[in-house]
């Protein structure tokens, strides 16, 4: 008996001790659950995260895109209201919100532009009303603010939050400040180095586009007061002139005209020297004032252009220039002319308009140069010059703009100030990039 007691004790004691190992593999395996399942939650969270990253750094991929794309048309744009147009659309792109852009031009007057969220075009106009608070205060520099959406409720329609961002700039303290503003308010550190960036951008484009303006002015000055200031009395003729600068957004050149009456002879000349800049202006100047002088010496027309090749050769040599000169004789209407690789002039008479058959190298290089070549100017007959600028177009052939000029010029008005102008409009010379000089003459 004490035998298979013994042994009772002894299984009892072995399946107390299974039952213990098995409730430690439980527990052991409850706590492996729990630990898988926060290493689940956590890789879970962490695959959010990872996802969100992902999500913020293809927006600001986006973004970074955007300011770069709008960067590039704030920088092509044409005119101020171009520009600002340009900078509130990619703000309001780039935020998906009402977006504001202003600044002034050199004038003094304040553009604004004004974008909604949903792309359609903006649109840029005047300013009107007192400025926003504390723009006017700027100082030079970029400033990143928060103000409160009610004060720019009657700028910045369907405002989303109750506060807007602006990113003011003023690039010198003489010059006025811009702003872009955008219907967004707490910007993290990166967006508002976007928004930062792209008033900067605005600023310096506007403040190139002064700078170019300005000194574009100060040369258009000092061309125009290298042309004759007057016209002389003409005697037996009747006498338009018209210089047209380039468009705004093209440099001045060298076109010129000369009228003058000389020892009783009327000296007509137009002229371009080659190039856009200040200096072809001056240069223009000079050839000008030269031809003078050497027709007051008594030379005639080939020998004058002879003159002024020598004087180019010898001091301008890295300068060419065209120059047409015709001297007519009051009382006959006997015309002598020379070509220094310009245009010939065209004559109208009797409902018809031909080019003169006179030419020659242009002016600067060393060759012989023809004579003088010698026609008479019909009573009621008209004599036009022009420089290149008329005819010569990126979108037409040279064959083409001429042959405009020549159409308009067949009929003849009683009025030639009326004339002239017919003859700038039919070639749109108000969008010529080249300047445009145009005499025209004729014999009562």
């Amino acid at each position: 008996m004490d035998g298979v007691e013994h042994q009772r004790d002894e299984l009892t004691e072995r399946i107390a001790d299974g039952m213990s190992r098995i409730t430690e593999l439980d527990q052991a395996h409850q706590a492996m659950a729990a630990r898988y399942a926060q290493l689940s939650h956590e890789l879970a969270e962490t695959n959010r995260g990872v996802v969100a990253l992902y999500a913020e750094l293809d927006e600001q991929s986006r973004r970074l895109a955007a300011l770069a794309e709008t960067t590039l048309e704030v920088n092509q744009a044409a005119t101020y209201g171009d520009l600002l147009e340009a900078a509130v659309a990619g703000a309001a792109r780039m935020f998906g919100a009402p977006a504001l852009a202003s600044a002034c031009r050199p004038d003094g007057a304040r553009l604004v532009a004004v974008a909604r969220a949903d792309g359609a075009p903006p649109s840029a106009g005047p300013w009107t009303g007192p400025p926003p608070p504390g723009i006017a205060n700027t100082k030079v520099g970029a400033v990143i603010r928060s103000e409160l959406a009610a004060r720019w409720a009657t700028l910045l329609p369907d405002l989303p939050g109750e506060a807007v961002s602006v990113a003011a700039v003023r690039v010198r303290e003489t010059r006025p400040p811009g702003f872009i503003a955008v219907g967004v308010s707490d910007l993290d550190g990166d967006d508002a180095h976007v928004l930062r960036q792209l008033a900067q951008a605005m600023a310096l484009a506007i403040e190139a586009m002064r700078v170019h303006d300005e000194e574009r002015q100060v040369a258009l000055t000092v061309q125009r007061s290298l042309l004759p200031r007057e016209l002389p009395e003409t005697p037996g003729f009747d006498v338009s002139v018209r210089y047209v600068p380039a468009s705004s957004q093209a440099e001045i050149g060298g076109d010129f005209y000369e009228l003058a009456m000389i020892d009783g002879q009327l000296v007509v000349a137009i002229g371009d020297v080659v190039g856009h800049s200040l200096h072809a202006a001056t240069v223009m100047g000079e050839l000008r004032h030269a031809l003078r002088a050497y027709v007051i010496e008594g030379h005639g027309p080939a020998a004058v252009l002879w003159q002024l090749n020598r004087l180019m050769v010898r001091l301008l040599p890295d300068e060419i220039a065209t120059v047409c000169l015709l001297t007519v004789d009051q009382g006959t209407g006997r015309v002598r002319a020379a070509n220094g690789g310009h245009l010939p002039p065209l004559v109208i008479f009797d409902g018809k308009a031909q080019p003169v058959e006179v030419a020659g190298p242009l002016l600067g290089v060393e060759v012989d140069r023809p004579d003088d070549v010698v026609f008479d100017l019909p009573s009621g007959a008209i004599l036009v010059l022009l420089t290149d600028g008329l005819v010569e177009r990126y979108d037409r052939s040279f064959d083409a703009g001429l042959g405009l000029v020549l159409d308009a010029a067949t009929a003849v008005a009683d009025d030639l100030e009326a004339f002239a102008d017919r003859l700038l409009a039919a070639a749109d010379a108000e969008t010529s990039e080249d300047d445009i000089a145009l005499v025209v003459l004729r014999r009562r």
